[in-house]
């Protein structure tokens, strides 16, 4: 098994739309030969709409809810700002420690298996003995909720 990572000099959201095309193109010519590719969130999505009628409509009924729930607009107000002062809390840290943590924009893999082809939603989680491909150096962490190690390795 190989595998390889094409990393570019400016971000996603400064590249240009049609290198990502060009990126994506190349990809699906690769995935059609048989080989798995996988994008990066930059690649694939497009936040030129991150902020839509969506969420003006959810922020509304939070705000009237909150209204009627809690009968003040001091007390609908505090949850609310509380919100905004921790998301901004939270992405002001990580953009501060990003020059300082390399911080990928792409998730690790979970272990391929068949089990993950039924209707669960946790991967290896079939009640039968499947063959997995874990990743090398992974160690099975006892009593936890998360995927233990195939049968044969135990």
């Amino acid at each position: 098994m190989a595998m390889t990572q094409v990393r570019f000099e400016s971000s996603g959201g400064q590249l240009d739309p049609d290198v990502t095309a060009a990126v994506q193109r190349v990809g699906d010519s690769l995935a059609a030969d048989g080989v798995q590719v996988d994008y990066s969130a930059e690649i694939v999505s497009d936040i030129s709409s991150i902020f839509g009628p969506a969420e003006l409509i959810g922020l509304a009924v939070t705000v009237v809810v909150l209204l009627v729930l809690l009968g003040s607009v001091l007390a609908a107000g505090l949850p609310l700002l509380t919100a905004l002062v921790g998301v901004t809390v939270g992405l002001g840290a990580a953009m501060s420690l990003s020059s300082v943590v390399e911080m990928t924009s792409v998730t690790r893999h979970w272990p391929s298996c068949s089990a993950s082809r039924s209707a669960s939603t946790t991967p290896c989680s079939s009640s039968t003995a499947t063959a997995c491909s874990w990743p090398p150096g992974w160690r099975r962490a006892t009593r936890s909720r998360w995927p233990t190690a195939p049968p044969a390795t135990r």
